[in-house]
């Protein structure tokens, strides 16, 4: 699924408060793995469950670790305990962290200490977020990104427990064939510009 990659360089505000986005060619696009992962962490979190979210983030980790270079995740149950302390943390309302962004400076500050890979494509969602929390509280100090994205995270979990059978294959076999494609282009796109440098 593509997905823009919005920074505030690329955003503005109309006279008659329209959201104008601009230079929507950059784009990142993003596997129904990269989707579940990320819905899988933020319900966790909702669910003041940092120990789970923490175990979504070590087993991607792990597969593509296991992908790349057949190696593991270094100082896993240190990573685990850490991420779980946020569960602990002194609730205030329904949140320990009023913002996102604290959730995710504390899963990246804890992955790199603790030798977690943590995967691009979740790397460049959080950074989204983290930048369209800091616009929304720039409009407005007292907007709760949490509070809004919470039944949207919890629908588009629901429905990937409903999805099953012939349409969750379908989409991987979808995001399957878009990768081989996609893959494929930049090896033909290489070969050209190869062979455009050499003649």
């Amino acid at each position: 699924m593509p997905t823009i990659q919005i920074h505030p360089g690329n955003i503005l505000i109309s006279p008659d408060n329209k959201l104008i986005l601009l230079d929507c060619g950059i784009a990142s696009e993003y596997s129904e793995r990269d989707h579940d992962l990320a819905i899988n962490v933020i319900a966790a979190f909702i669910r003041m469950d940092g120990r789970r979210a923490a175990e979504f983030l070590i087993e991607n980790s792990n597969q593509h670790m296991q992908e790349t270079t057949g190696e593991q995740a270094l100082e896993v149950e240190e990573y685990l305990d850490e991420i779980a302390e946020i569960s602990k943390t002194p609730v205030q309302g329904d949140f320990a962290f009023k913002k996102v962004t604290m959730y995710i400076n504390y899963i990246m500050n804890s992955a790199s200490k603790h030798h977690v890979r943590i995967t691009p494509a979740f790397v460049s969602m959080a950074l989204a977020i983290k930048v369209q929390e800091g616009i929304a509280l720039k409009l407005n100090p007292h907007a709760s990104i949490i509070r809004v994205a919470n039944p949207i995270i919890m629908k588009a979990e629901a429905k990937r427990l409903r999805q099953g059978g012939f349409e969750r294959w379908k989409t991987i076999a979808d995001d399957t064939w878009r990768d081989f494609k996609v893959r494929r282009e930049r090896e033909r796109n290489a070969r050209l510009l190869a062979e455009g440098q050499t003649s």
